[in-house]
């Protein structure tokens, strides 16, 4: 397995060398390059990337384009300052000697390298700005089904050069380009660091936009944009005003302070927003639940229809309620609720927990949200899957597992013990053995002899070779047993998903 380093800037110049490292043996001899440079001077400047694996099996990696410089004499991305000046950065105004000239600029060029063959001869190029000279100057992307997603922040300098178009690339044919220009449902939709998929929704995560009307001239916004990745334009398209939105806590007072994220990351069904910079660096970190979003977009609709003002809105905001199950359908409040929109301030304990510029989720909880996640929330049933998530659906189930461990994890009824864990571990007499009702100490991380289940067995099969299947889940808890053992059995190809 192997990591993979997208390159930004360098010290002098725009960076323009991808590095792979083993992370395996993980050691200086093992780290591969390859340099952009010679296939093109502008390939320089990337902010973020992602991975796909097609049909064919190929596995790719992207890099997003962002920004680089062009020079009068040396022309894009010089090594040397104009002037001489070779120990000051390229990417710092300077004002030594009247300057080099040296300009910004942003560019489309997304590159696509092929992971297996990691040299020259594997980058291909798609200059974005063909399709359209507004495509360029990307701060991140991601990727889900068949589709890579680019996350629109700067294409130009000047407080206006924040933009809001959405490109989608069809990763399969890497050419086949979609654009969803967010300034036509309104025009504050700019200026994007960061994006990430929930279900069947693309969500981009808001930094900066230099509006007027931000609360005391900020620059800064807090537009969390979530739009159907299936339908993709812009009658499906829904924003979320974090300042001026009610939250489920105490107190439940909006706050005009959630605003300047830096990426964000899904997690289950929340998204967790980065903290930076909202005119000072700020540490709350801020969570927003994906299933009553809709519904709280149509409550802040009404304030903003009663032209209330961030200074009205903490005595009164229509936010300010109770979300649960079916509440869109006439259901009754029966103790359940969805979260909304919470944080945690965490300079309230550290004033050093501040200024951050990522976060992630572990390796268990991004597999269940891929998994049991994909459709569930207010209009989707869980398992109606669009084209986006039966094609991210097909890919999991290419995931090199045993089709027990597979079917398994799609019907929620397996549990999967390694040869090696079953063979270690003492097993109630309740499933046929003859141990008696005892189990060694150094299993009860995994094992509770109470409810007798595996709690962390599906997590451990995947370092294993060999699997043992507990259980069908029709009845009580195992009241039966199937034994599976050996070498798991040779998969079938799956099929793709045929699309309209």
């Amino acid at each position: 397995d192997y990591a993979y380093f997208v390159p930004f800037f360098d010290g002098y110049k725009y960076g323009r060398k991808v590095v792979r490292v083993n992370i395996e043996t993980f050691t200086a001899e093992d780290v591969q390059v390859i340099d952009l440079g010679p296939l093109d001077q502008e390939l320089a400047g990337y902010f973020g990337g992602f991975t796909y694996r097609n049909i064919a099996g190929i596995n790719y990696g992207y890099l997003v384009p962002h920004r680089n410089v062009r020079a009068p004499v040396d022309g894009v991305n010089p090594f040397y300052t104009v002037d001489g000046y070779t120990d000051e950065l390229v990417n710092k105004g300077r004002s030594s000697m009247g300057g080099d000239h040296l300009e910004t600029h942003y560019h489309g060029k997304l590159v696509r390298f092929d992971c297996e063959n990691f040299d020259a001869s594997g980058v291909t190029v798609l200059d974005l700005t063909e399709y359209d000279p507004d495509l360029r100057g990307f701060a991140g992307g991601f990727q889900s089904g068949k589709f890579g997603y680019l996350v629109p922040y700067k294409n130009r300098e000047g407080s206006h050069g924040f933009f809001g178009k959405v490109v989608r690339i069809d990763l399969e044919d890497f050419q086949t380009v979609k654009v969803l220009d967010l300034t036509q449902y309104d025009d504050r939709l700019v200026g994007f660091i960061g994006g990430a998929s929930w279900a069947n929704y693309g969500l981009l995560i808001p930094y900066r936009n230099d509006n007027a009307d931000n609360n005391n001239g900020r620059s800064q916004h807090g537009l969390i944009v979530r739009f159907e990745m299936s339908a993709f334009d812009i009658d499906h398209i829904e924003f979320m005003n974090l300042p001026t939105m009610a939250r489920k806590q105490v107190p439940s007072i909006p706050d005009p302070g959630l605003r300047g994220y830096l990426n964000g990351f899904v997690m289950g069904d929340y998204l967790y927003l980065v903290p930076h910079f909202n005119q000072n660096f700020y540490g709350k970190l801020t969570r927003v639940d994906m299933r009553d979003f809709t519904w709280l977009v149509e409550l802040q609709q009404e304030d903003v229809a009663a032209g209330l003002k961030q200074d009205e809105l903490l005595a009164s905001t229509a936010t300010d309620v109770i979300t649960f199950p079916n509440m869109d359908t006439g259901g009754v409040y029966e103790g359940i609720q969805y979260d909304g929109v919470q944080y945690i301030d965490l300079q309230a304990t550290d004033q050093d927990l501040a200024g951050f510029s990522g976060g992630f989720a572990s390796l268990s909880a991004v597999q269940n949200a891929h998994l049991y996640n994909d459709g569930e929330g207010p209009g989707y049933e869980g398992g109606a899957s669009t084209e986006a998530a039966r094609h991210q659906s097909w890919l999991l189930r290419t995931i090199k597992t045993s089709d027990y461990h597979v079917y398994s994890m799609e019907h929620h009824d397996h549990i999967f013990l390694s040869d090696e864990l079953f063979q270690y571990c003492a097993f109630p007499s309740r499933f046929g053995f003859t141990e008696p009702d005892t189990v060694d100490e150094r299993c009860l991380g995994i094992y509770d002899p109470s409810y007798q289940y595996f709690g962390r067995a599906d997590e451990l099969t995947e370092f294993f070779s060999h699997e043992y299947a507990l259980g069908d889940g029709s009845s009580a808890p195992y009241t039966h047993v199937i034994y599976i053992s050996g070498d798991p059995p040779t998969r079938a190809p799956v099929p793709a998903p045929t699309y309209a």
